[in-house]
């Protein structure tokens, strides 16, 4: 079966054709064994286990681009790209929200629930691509990059039930509208602040149709509609412009930005986005344009990390010296300057040690910075790495492999970040392999 998507991919605004078949899982016990079982592969001593292999079909998501959240009892959240079944958006599906419940006893399975199926055709979203957030009440939080009452994409929300192992309630919160100053086509996941304020980009739209970095506030009676706002309109050489990751928020009045594109030399870049105390307009800051291949990289597609004296971290998705993307960080002005420092820490060659890193960093309590790369590593099919800082300052930063995705059942070409849970054990997601070829949750303790 033929049909037309909008392709996820930044170069990619554009609508492509893509030819697929009517996916059927095998049935019978064979199925049920196999969908049971938990694979494990073996990299540079560690272990990666295979907590969920998604079938895709009606029954189940595929192709997660978005990484998982943990919310309480060690429960993880997620979306897939496809799958489910929302037939409006042909035999894909468009896409669904799940989750993965820790077995009761050490050793036992993980079991996986689909909390909504996207319908599209206009009744609600399609194909979420960005990582769910989660409030302090366990409502989460998502957008769509597609579909929605105007096909522009939407930012929705996910009630749980009152009763356990009722259904949980999905709302649009906004409907995009293609073409609109108000932005269309977020691809990226929300941000929140402590006043319960969802913050988010989008790809296009707005005064320049390059973007928009939008706030949805909430209603002040519960069930009545939120308030969307478009916070700033992204601009070629004054923030850059086409943003595909989440925004950061130091505190409710500081935000930090990545975009793909645009920029000095037009490789995207890096921007601050202040608010006064009081309120008001958002005053936007150029901190970085990055320079592009051979120099300091490329396309970042991924949202910053905040450490400590404000020092952010990132990945660039192409560029630096090997072409296949870096690590870099940007320091705060010294007393005295306006000027961020940039920094590459880390230049991915794309072979045995990653390439082309489309997710951000996951920086723990110790400064080490944990990541995932889309190919490279032993057998091609991406990798888990890890930078430690040096001992001593202005020293290099030490890259090492912690897992190469074996691809096949094991799963391969990770597009998520990572999370880590109270046992420092790792979660995401791939987005090829596994027994069905749709996709992966995975674990790993580095």
């Amino acid at each position: 079966m033929c049909y037309h998507r909008r392709n996820i991919n930044y170069q990619a605004a554009s609508v492509r054709k893509i030819c697929s078949h009517h996916f059927r899982p095998a049935g019978g016990t064979l199925w049920l064994a196999l969908l049971a079982l938990t694979l494990a592969a073996q990299s540079n001593a560690q272990v990666a286990t295979v907590l969920h292999s998604f079938t895709g079909a009606l029954y189940d998501g595929a192709k997660p681009i978005a990484g998982v959240a943990i919310g309480s009892a060690g429960v993880l959240y997620g979306a897939t790209f496809d799958g489910g079944s929302g037939i409006a958006c042909g035999a894909a599906g468009c896409g669904t929200i799940y989750s993965l419940t820790p077995p009761s006893s050490p050793g036992g399975l993980w079991t996986e629930a689909v909390l909504y199926s996207f319908l599209g055709g206009g009744v609600d979203g399609e194909n979420p691509a960005a990582t769910l957030i989660m409030n302090s009440a366990g409502v989460l939080y998502g957008t769509t990059y597609a579909g929605g009452t105007s096909s522009g994409g939407t930012v929705f929300s996910l009630t749980p039930p009152t009763t356990p192992g009722a259904p949980w309630t999905e709302a649009v919160l906004y409907n995009f509208i293609p073409g609109n100053k108000n932005g269309a086509f977020p691809a990226a996941g929300l941000a929140i602040d402590t006043n319960g304020v969802l913050y988010g980009t989008t790809l296009f739209g707005g005064n320049s149709s390059v973007g928009v970095v939008f706030s949805l506030t909430p209603p002040a009676v519960a069930g009545m509609h939120w308030t969307q706002a478009v916070v700033v309109n992204l601009s070629n050489l004054k923030t850059g412009s086409l943003p595909m990751a989440s925004l950061a928020l130091a505190d409710n009045h500081t935000i930090y930005g990545t975009t793909g594109s645009g920029g000095a030399a037009g490789y995207g870049t890096a921007f601050l986005l202040k608010q006064a105390p009081s309120g008001g307009a958002w005053r936007p800051t150029l901190l970085h344009s990055f320079g592009g291949p051979t120099v300091d990289g490329a396309t970042p597609e991924s949202n910053l990390a905040i450490g400590t004296g404000g020092v952010l971290y990132g990945t660039t998705y192409s560029g630096g010296t090997f072409g296949k993307g870096t690590v870099y960080s940007l320091t705060p002005p010294a007393v005295g300057s306006t000027s961020w420092t940039e920094s590459v820490l880390y230049n991915f060659t794309g072979g045995s040690d990653g390439g082309e890193p489309r997710a951000g960093v996951l920086l723990t309590s110790t400064g080490t910075l944990y990541g995932t790369t889309y190919d490279g590593g032993s057998a091609g099919s991406g990798a888990v790495y890890f930078l430690t800082p040096p001992a001593t300052t202005g020293a290099p930063w030490t890259e090492a492999v912690t897992y190469s995705f074996p691809g096949g059942s094991g799963g391969g070409n990770s597009r998520s970040g990572l999370v880590m849970d109270a046992t420092g054990l790792l979660y995401g997601t791939t987005y090829s392999g596994g027994l069905f070829s749709l996709g992966t949750v995975f674990s790993l303790l580095p």
